[in-house]
């Protein structure tokens, strides 16, 4: 879908508009089983951008699933990590999410409280021990 509304060739535009509706509706009404399917659904919605209330709708769903220290992670009980972290925020500024919002501000402070003495944020592997991520 982005693809095709990124680089639809001049020729035959209407058809490739009508490529790109058909994922918008199904994406409006389709209801998310996983926070997988959330993200992605929402960047889809945030792509398409006519349906200003089920992006609002999608953004509350996704920031519902934040941990009270501000990061995310795949699943609930799992700890926060900062690549997740860093995924969340992408996405939510691509729907339109101010950086003012307590949710991306909790962000901030969950990144400020997890970096090291050389300021460097770190993500835990269990093969490797703890690895650079970010500088």
């Amino acid at each position: 879908m982005r693809a095709l509304q990124l680089y639809t060739p001049n020729v035959d535009k209407a058809g490739y508009e009508k490529s790109v509706q058909r994922p918008a509706a199904w994406l409006t009404k389709a209801e998310p089983k996983t926070h997988e399917d959330r993200i992605w659904r929402l960047l889809g919605l945030a792509w398409i951008d006519k349906d200003k209330d089920a992006i609002q709708k999608a953004m509350r769903e996704l920031i519902k699933a934040q941990h009270t220290d501000g990061g995310w992670s795949i699943f609930q009980p799992c700890r926060a990590a900062h690549m997740r972290l860093a995924r969340r925020w992408w996405l939510l500024r691509t729907a339109g999410l101010a950086t003012s919002d307590p949710a991306y501000q909790r962000g901030v402070q969950f990144l400020l409280n997890n970096q090291t003495r050389r300021r460097l944020m770190v993500r835990e592997d269990s093969r490797a021990g703890f690895q650079a991520v970010f500088r």
